[in-house]
């Protein structure tokens, strides 16, 4: 439970974050900027375009999917205060435990894609991720 809470705590802080931050941290924005990209590229960059896109946008997804998390924890949390919670609590516990599921899939997609992109097409990904890009350097 207060493991939840703190993850809690951590989701309110990136949505303060993505609300109130500047461009360069907001999430938003850079999937706005990855759209404009993929909408104003020549046909031959669409191919490289559109699989940025694709990959950010299974980003939102997964904000998607922690916003859902959270908010049917803390219903399970405080169901025992609020009345309503009470009401609602195994619609939430439902909810949850499939969401529960779909970040663990997000997760298995996720790390496959990213060995699929390093063995294939993007050679040293996993190097940039761990130890920050140094290509720009």
């Amino acid at each position: 439970m207060y493991l939840g809470l703190a993850l809690a705590a951590f989701w309110l802080l990136r949505v303060v974050m993505e609300l109130r931050g500047p461009s360069p941290i907001r999430f938003s924005a850079r999937l706005l900027a990855l759209a404009r990209r993929y909408r104003l590229a020549a046909p031959e960059d669409k191919g490289d375009a559109g699989s940025a896109l694709f990959a950010k946008s299974t980003y939102a997804l997964f904000y998607v999917f922690l916003t859902i998390m959270v908010l049917t924890g803390l219903v399970l949390t405080y169901h025992n205060e609020v009345a309503f919670f009470d009401q609602i609590e195994h619609t939430a516990e439902e909810i949850h435990n499939v969401t529960m599921y779909l970040i663990i899939a997000f997760f298995v997609v996720h790390v496959v894609g990213v060995v699929w992109s390093e063995i294939t097409k993007d050679h040293g990904l996993i190097s940039r991720m761990v130890g920050g890009d140094t290509r720009n350097r």
